[in-house]
């Protein structure tokens, strides 16, 4: 798990140098890995390189790690790790399985180039269930259009007693 809380901490320093005026930060370093990690299981060569520094090393122990760390004690939490792929484009079964590996992972075909207003308000929609309602709009109105391949989302609820 250290290697998560590495790249955690790495992010939120950037992201504070990045965003100072922004007051309180509020992001999951979960479903930023989980995400990055999804595109890292697909991506090859420099881009792979890249995503595994960035991630802090071995991406099938990160894996692993969110695995470990999607079944907290105490908490109710709900995961989706999603691929929504433009209809008609096919990925290698193996990164198929990879997905599917991920907690809360799935793959959906959505009509990007016919209908991408609709396949938002479909994405959205998934997203809303995963989270109980608490997130209604992850993607804003024109974020998906006719050009659209594919498409990572993570979707993290988490309700939990804090100390």
């Amino acid at each position: 798990m250290t290697r998560h809380i590495d790249f955690a901490l790495a992010l939120y320093e950037e992201l504070n140098q990045e965003l100072p005026a922004a007051g309180n930060l509020v992001w999951s370093p979960y479903s930023v890995a989980s995400a990055l990690g999804i595109a890292a299981t697909g991506a090859r060569g420099k881009t792979r390189d890249e995503l595994a520094r960035a991630l802090r090393g071995d991406l099938t122990g990160l894996g692993r790690e969110l695995t470990g760390a999607a079944g907290l004690d105490g908490a109710e939490m709900a995961v989706a790790n999603t691929l929504w792929t433009r209809l008609g484009l096919t990925f290698e079964d193996d990164y198929q399985q990879a997905v599917l590996g991920w907690p809360g992972g799935a793959l959906h075909a959505a009509d990007f180039g016919g209908d991408p207003e609709g396949s938002r308000v479909k994405i959205n929609a998934d997203v809303e269930k995963t989270t109980r309602g608490l997130i209604k709009d992850l993607l804003a109105q024109g974020t998906i259009t006719a050009d659209t391949a594919a498409v990572i989302v993570n979707a993290l609820y988490l309700k939990v007693a804090w100390l």
